[in-house]
């Protein structure tokens, strides 16, 4: 065999070799988290942080509006149990009632707003989670690939 074409020989296993050493480093750089899950997880956070909130902010009202139905009961019980003659003491407690009742729709109405923005709030995360979980075994799956591959590599290129 010619000098020569030892030469070209040698010169293509070097180019391989060098070929195979930036595919290793290009492959090993991919290692790790991805981009990808990192954001989803970020957002998916975000999201049930805010369902807590919303949860939290229903929890409230609802607290807010029992403690309404009893104040608008014993107003109530006041108005109708014939004890109270005086009739501006009646206009005043009939009055009273009248903004309890007024209040607790008020209130009422906001706890729903908020029921159905938690449910919203709810798929969204269902949503967000399952889509977590396809780009985990998506991620997962690469990276298995990118470690057989670098394994297959570095036995090419020896030790």
């Amino acid at each position: 065999m010619s000098v020569s074409k030892q030469l070209y020989q040698l010169h293509e296993i070097d180019l391989e070799l060098e070929a195979n050493e930036q595919a290793l480093r290009q492959m090993s750089s991919q290692l790790g988290e991805s981009r990808a899950v990192v954001r989803s997880r970020s957002k998916l956070a975000s999201e049930s942080e805010r369902l807590e909130e919303l949860k939290h902010q229903q929890r409230s009202l609802e607290w807010e509006i029992d403690d309404l139905t009893t104040k608008t009961s014993a107003a109530e019980d006041k108005l109708y149990g014939g004890r109270i003659g005086n009739p501006k003491e009646l206009a005043s407690l009939q009055h009273e009632v009248e903004g309890f009742k007024s209040k607790r729709t008020q209130l009422e109405d906001k706890a729903l707003e908020i029921m159905e923005r938690a449910e919203q709030t709810e798929a969204s995360v269902a949503n967000l989670n399952s889509g977590l979980k396809k780009l985990e075994a998506e991620w997962r799956s690469q990276q298995q690939q990118l470690s057989a591959d670098i394994e297959e590599i570095k036995a090419i290129l020896g030790p």
